[in-house]
């Protein structure tokens, strides 16, 4: 029955193997799992050959010793984790049509919609994270967004030491809800085009309540922030974040018009625009002259025709364990530092060049001081997660006073 479905004979026992012969519905198998599983299993297996005593590898069991049984799930692993072409299993076999409908959050398409409701209903414990293989570069991305906020935001950078107010467009599952109550903000408002992210984020906001009383967080679903000019905005913040979320709504010159318009509209004057985007120019670099670069985490696919554009020149961006993972990836669009200055300052937007905060800086690329877009500098052990983290960019605008 596998088989007519368009699984091989070794698909199928891998499936038996880390599913202990209780295999789910095969539209229901997610990537992250079936990682975790195997990479347990190869664990379990690894040390269960260590604990042996003389001839472990000689060791049989149905005709495969135990370090064969080891590669095999070692190997099932790695193929699974690189394979960008997979199909069954969950995973799709093709890359995003270029014929396809595709807009970012700043409205209207249900298949972003879908993608981010099917990450948004996830749940991983703590171990689980840990274990994952983007782990580390999680963290170190958490961290540069914890500096940001503590900068930019933060009680103590506020002359009068009162919490300040944070409107944060894209607030996915409300992932910064300690970093926002451990910089003093007295008030955020989250807005996400995803209803089961917000729903996510509501439940995460009740359980920290007590943790952080002063805070009040009032998190929306809308997918207006590129389309229309939200409501209640009232130039009532003392910042606004977006955080790796930008660069969707470069889709077209329209969309990214829009989105700093609401930006504008929310922010008091002196107040600071401030979040983390793809540096276009490095994506174009890594993809170089193919249309596809692929690592062991990242997948990066050339969707734009001829020379690309300032505005709507997409690309499929998908790393393993993230957000971004899953199906066809993430259709995002390019998003180069003059075009996002020239068209931020018609908004009276300035550029913050020097974010004045060791600690920050720190986490950044020392060659990009006095530059606009500041690189992100992590150090792993594992160089393919060093590359993701180095498309991404730092970006800091503050609004004139009139």
């Amino acid at each position: 029955r596998m088989e007519e479905k368009g699984l091989s004979q070794r698909h199928a026992q891998f499936l038996q193997l880390i599913y202990h012969g209780q295999i789910p519905e095969y539209g229901s198998i997610e990537r992250g799992d079936i990682l975790t599983r195997a990479t347990k299993l190869a664990e379990e297996t690894l040390r269960a050959i260590s604990s042996l005593r003389g001839g472990a590898g000689r060791k049989r069991s149905r005709g495969f010793t135990e370090d064969d049984q080891a590669r095999i799930a070692l190997a099932a692993k790695r193929k699974s984790q690189s394979s960008r072409c997979k199909t069954g299993l969950g995973f799709s076999g093709e890359s995003a049509s270029k014929n396809a409908k595709h807009t970012g959050p700043g409205g209207f398409d249900e298949d972003m919609k879908n993608h981010y409701d099917n990450h948004g209903r996830k749940r991983q414990t703590m171990q689980e994270r840990r274990q994952g293989i983007s782990h580390p570069l999680k963290k170190f991305h958490n961290q540069v967004k914890r500096k940001m906020i503590m900068r930019f935001c933060s009680r103590h950078s506020n002359r009068s030491g009162e919490g300040l107010r944070l409107l944060d467009l894209a607030c996915g599952r409300g992932g910064d809800l300690n970093k926002w109550g451990s910089a003093g903000i007295s008030f955020v408002r989250g807005i996400d085009l995803s209803p089961a992210e917000i729903e996510e984020a509501k439940r995460r906001l009740s359980s920290t309540r007590r943790q952080f009383p002063r805070l009040e967080v009032a998190f929306e679903q809308s997918d207006d922030c590129g389309r229309k000019l939200l409501p209640e905005l009232k130039g009532q913040y003392d910042a606004v974040t977006c955080m790796f979320a930008a660069h969707y709504f470069f889709k077209d010159e329209t969309m990214a018009k829009t989105f700093l318009t609401n930006v504008k509209a929310a922010l008091k004057p002196g107040g600071y625009f401030f979040g983390t985007v793809p540096d276009g120019k490095a994506v174009m670099t890594r993809i170089g002259n193919s249309s596809h670069f692929e690592n062991s985490i990242l997948v990066l696919e050339k969707k734009w025709e001829g020379n690309a554009s300032a505005f709507g020149s997409p690309f499929i961006f998908k790393i393993t364990d993230t957000v971004t993972d899953g199906g066809k990836g993430s259709r995002e669009y390019l998003v180069f530092s003059s075009v996002f200055k020239k068209l931020a300052s018609k908004y009276g937007f300035e550029p913050v060049l020097d974010y004045d905060d060791r600690q920050l800086e720190d986490l950044l690329d020392p060659k990009d001081r006095g530059q606009f877009l500041k690189h992100f500098n992590p150090h792993y052990s594992n160089e393919d997660l060093e590359v993701v983290s180095r498309l991404n960019t730092a970006f800091c605008f503050r609004l004139r006073r009139e």
